[in-house]
């Protein structure tokens, strides 16, 4: 792998969306389909901001230190009060991203195998009841992963500073999932392709850290999600049949 290798894969993500976005423009019925989901996120986000926004003090106050009167003291607890704001602010968005998605998840599905659909000319890959039924305890086993991932980039000290970027990975991870969980791959598999190309998917997500923009972005990626993650597999498995070859 070369230096550059992250860089230009971590641009590849992020360009994934505007391509996906442009997908979007050719195609204004899954567009409008997707705002079913956005309209849902402002809800909720209206719900949720505005809950935190009428409590927040009682929260600091359960969170925090009384407020010390040395110079010192107040500046070391505006410090740490700002540090609890951003912990707030990417557990929210990791909440935020795996509700709206476990919700949404028939729309985003629906738009997945539509954009899949386009790229590969012909009908994506689909698994029967039973097998979707049998694939839950996996997404339970993933979502239980990104939470404990996120929680332990928060709360360990020397790790807190890169939670941000760990928080992205998973955001956009959970939108380019839709074509593996399609083929019915285990958690343990998934997981080792995500990890194969982690810089992409990085990328996709560094969008959903855009502050206020959580809301209509991350509906709208999911299409970006699917590109970068068709892309990934047809290469795989060219380069499998390559080597048979």
């Amino acid at each position: 792998m070369s230096l550059f290798s992250p860089l230009r894969n971590t641009a590849r993500g992020w360009h994934s969306f505007v391509r996906g976005i442009s997908w979007l423009k050719a195609h204004p019925l899954y567009l409008l389909l997707l705002f079913v989901p956005i309209t849902l996120g402002l809800g909720l986000l209206l719900l949720g901001g505005g809950y935190f926004w009428q409590y927040q003090d009682d929260v600091f106050q359960w969170l925090m230190f009384a407020k010390p009167e040395s110079w010192w003291g107040i500046t070391g607890y505006y410090v740490v009060k700002g540090l609890l704001y951003a912990v707030i602010f990417v557990l929210g968005l990791i909440f935020y991203a795996l509700f709206i998605n476990v919700v949404s998840s028939p729309i985003y599905d629906y738009v997945s195998m539509a954009v899949e659909r386009d790229l590969i000319q012909g009908p994506p890959p689909e698994i029967s009841l039973w097998e979707t039924i049998k694939l839950m305890g996996e997404e339970i086993k993933k979502a239980i992963f990104i939470m404990l991932l996120s929680l332990a980039f928060l709360f360990i000290p020397f790790l807190s500073p890169i939670a941000p970027i760990v928080a992205a990975f998973c955001v956009g991870w959970d939108l380019y999932d839709f074509p593996l969980a399609r083929r019915g791959w285990t958690f343990r598999k998934r997981l080792n392709f995500v990890v194969t190309h982690v810089w992409s998917v990085l990328g996709l997500g560094l969008w959903l850290l855009i502050p206020g923009m959580q809301l209509i972005l991350m509906p709208l990626a999911v299409v970006g999600g699917t590109i970068l993650a068709v892309e990934d597999i047809q290469t795989v498995e060219h380069s499998l049949k390559g080597k048979k070859g």
